[in-house]
């Protein structure tokens, strides 16, 4: 089949993953005529999870993104706020199927077809043309088309990298070896002693999940590593901080060894990296960093242990180099990364990889061809997103296949690709896995200066528009950012950027609401009885069901999921006045209740009556009326000894979580809580109480002890 059909460009697209999909929208946005191969029967490549063995690029079954989903998403398909902040890879499936489905993407897919080899047309010089060679995976019918240009996005987690040496007595080992590749999930190694090799983020994500039902982990790091949360202070996502302006240019304006020092402390604030057996000798931006929250935890919990270096493997057994040794290993998971290459393309001679280093201009194109038609998305290795600066990518190629762009010259390109290198080497630490680094915002305006879609700077927003202004320098940068202008602009992008925090804080609070609701309807069947032994169990249920009507928040059918379906828009409309003194009144029914269920009029709870009349003041103030008719229903309680279950040390715990509870939605909210009416004042009668009756304040939330 000719190239030009119709006098449109035909574009080839290897892969529907993460980067294929992308490419394949952009396509059509120029106007080409686009096909895309893949040879699965669904979208989303790597973040497909697949339960066999198999060659092709897959997450683990727990695998959660790293990337918050802000800077995730692609430039002109913002995520729901309702999803979570850092999705779940079955969430970012449906996100990358939404995103097929909202653009009209599929009917351009075929599935179960191969793309064996692309090779320059006999007549490329002239024409810049393609000819691949193709195979339905059904039929085994094989041909080959032409196309006008070609975006190989193929990803680079396919080939598991094993050390080259083996470890002396390797051979004699009883046990299991795999490499994480393999990795599915915990099934099969339960109880189970299991040696870990590498401190990358699959490696640290395998140690955390298997310490969790083996009987001991130990994880093998040559050089150690910074770890770094998802979560940042306050419960923002981490790279929402990284990733602003402000941020970015002290990170590349002021000397390396103080911003490494900075963030470093940073770091060990929240655990010590020397102390953990974690720190690396280089500075933190001198390796790609580890994502994961949980490991510290595990690691001062010892249900995970750090050794160095592997000296040899007996039959049963581990020896290391520090002279210690482990008898008993049932398994050894290697996660030492991945090769790369790229045997699509004129069966890998186009670009030779050598020891994962690759020629290509800005990670994309190849050194050596006469016309710049084919291009390579997502061959990098980000501080950032890969999903935003591959989509990026994507819109390089084809603006420069569509004739619009042109690229530098052939000695320029080589003196850049020589530049890059050396920067990579004098950075980062010696590596196969540092070959193709990039910094998020820093490539990203390289890239947009090569098709003209550069973000505007912040002060040419003043004085007429102020909120770009300061989302400009302090919001995360999101891909929404490169839509405002340039190729293709996005009318939805500033209304997209303006949005960012509203979508990051309600994904916390929406959450929040969930799990109140699941943890009363816990409690109820924890208590027995359907919780009828606390007065107005029920009648909070109630209310707190029509507050999750009135949003739109649907009952989750499993506690471990996390999204939440909202629709209304502004979080004014949900913070009312009425929503908090119908609580407040709630609040009093249910301790007149209480007192008069106790008997003794409530004195066996110390403190009740203040209780009630601090709130009767706060009611007076607010002017909420007494009701009439009590909300909360009469429960008979018939046990004998009423006294043993309503102690002070019951009260006192309530109280100090009622405290935490309310300092934690406080951060969550953002705005210092100021959304919700009252909430400041009833902390501070919180706190009095709390002062009366020497409640100290916890020094963590998962202390649940009161003196």
């Amino acid at each position: 089949r000719l190239a030009g059909t119709m006098g449109k460009k035909r574009i080839c697209v290897v892969g529907a993953g993460a980067a294929g999909l992308p490419s394949i929208r952009h396509a059509l946005l120029y106007g080409f005529d686009v096909v895309c191969y893949e040879s699965q029967g669904t979208i989303g490549g790597l973040w497909r999870f697949k339960p066999e063995e198999t060659d092709e690029a897959s997450v683990m079954k727990s695998t959660v993104i790293n990337s918050s989903k802000e800077l995730t998403a692609y430039s002109d398909f913002p995520p729901p706020a309702t999803a979570a902040n850092f999705m779940h890879n079955t969430h970012m499936c449906k996100y990358l199927e939404d995103y097929a489905e909202n653009f009209n993407l599929t009917q351009h897919i075929k599935h179960y077809h191969r793309v064996h080899n692309v090779e320059r047309a006999p007549d490329f010089a002239q024409t810049g043309q393609w000819i691949a060679y193709l195979e339905d995976l059904k039929t085994n019918k094989q041909w080959t088309e032409v196309f006008d240009g070609v975006l190989v996005c193929t990803g680079h987690h396919t080939i598991p990298y094993w050390p080259k040496d083996p470890w002396p007595g390797q051979s004699d080992f009883k046990g299991q070896i795999m490499h994480a590749h393999s990795y599915k999930d915990h099934r099969g190694f339960e109880d189970k002693t299991v040696v870990i090799v590498g401190v990358g983020n699959s490696g640290g994500d395998i140690a955390v999940e298997l310490s969790k039902i083996a009987k001991q982990v130990y994880v093998v790091s040559r050089r150690g590593t910074w770890v770094f949360n998802r979560v940042y202070d306050y419960g923002r996502p981490s790279d929402c901080f990284l990733n602003t302006r402000a941020t970015s240019f002290f990170w590349h304006n002021l000397p390396p060894w103080m911003v490494n020092k900075a963030v470093e402390g940073k770091l060990n604030q929240r655990f010590d990296h020397e102390v953990y057996g974690l720190k690396p000798s280089h500075g933190v931006f001198g390796q790609h960093p580890m994502v994961n929250d949980e490991l510290p935890n595990r690691i001062a919990s010892g249900t995970i242990r750090i050794k160095p270096v592997i000296k040899k493997i007996t039959e049963h057994g581990v020896e290391f180099d520090d002279g210690t040794k482990v008898d008993d290993v049932d398994a050894i998971i290697v996660s030492t990364g991945y090769s790369f290459d790229l045997p699509v393309m004129e069966k890998g001679k186009l670009v030779p990889v050598v020891e994962n280093e690759v020629e290509l201009y800005q990670l994309i194109f190849p050194m050596n061809v006469e016309r710049d038609t084919l291009g390579v998305i997502g061959f990098f290795q980000p501080y950032g997103s890969i999903m935003a600066i591959a989509e990026m990518q994507a819109r390089v190629v084809l603006e420069v296949i569509a004739g619009r762009s042109k690229l530098p010259t052939m000695e320029q390109r080589r003196q850049s690709v020589k530049d890059k290198r050396e920067q990579m080497a004098k950075r980062y630490a010696k590596s196969r896995r540092h070959t193709i680094q990039v910094d998020y915002i820093p490539y990203m305006d390289e890239m947009a200066a090569m098709i003209g879609c550069e973000p505007p700077v912040w002060h040419s927003y003043l004085p007429n528009d102020p909120s770009m202004a300061i989302s400009s320098l302090f919001a995360p940068f999101a891909s929404y950012f490169y839509r405002l202008r340039g190729p293709h602009a996005w009318p939805g992008a500033r209304e997209a950027v303006l949005t960012i925090e509203d979508r990051i804080i309600q994904d916390n609070l929406l959450g929040l609401i969930g799990n109140l609701d699941d943890g009363l309807t816990n409690l109820k069947g924890k208590l027995g009885h359907g919780g009828k032994l606390i007065p107005g169990l029920d009648a909070l249920k109630g209310l707190l069901g029509d507050y999750m009507d009135q949003l739109n928040i649907k009952k989750r059918s499993s506690p471990m999921v996390d999204q939440y379906p909202v629709t209304e828009p502004k979080r004014e409309k949900r913070f009312t006045k009425d929503n908090l003194l119908g609580l407040i009144g709630n609040l009093d029914d249910g301790l007149t209740n209480l007192k008069g269920k106790l008997g003794h009029g409530g004195k066996l709870i110390p403190g009740l009556d203040a209780l009630k009349g601090l709130l009767g003041d706060y009611m007076d103030q607010l002017n909420i009326k007494k009701r009439s008719s009590p909300m909360v229903d009469q429960y008979p309680v018939t046990e004998p000894k009423r006294e043993k279950r309503f102690t002070k040390d019951n009260l006192l715990g309530l109280i100090g979580n009622l405290d935490d509870g309310l300092t934690n939605l406080k951060g969550k909210l953002g705005h210092g809580g100021k959304l919700i009416p009252g909430l400041d004042a009833l902390k501070g009668l919180l706190g009095d109480y709390m002062d009366q009756l020497n409640i100290k304040k916890r020094s963590s939330p998962m202390v649940d002890q009161y003196p």
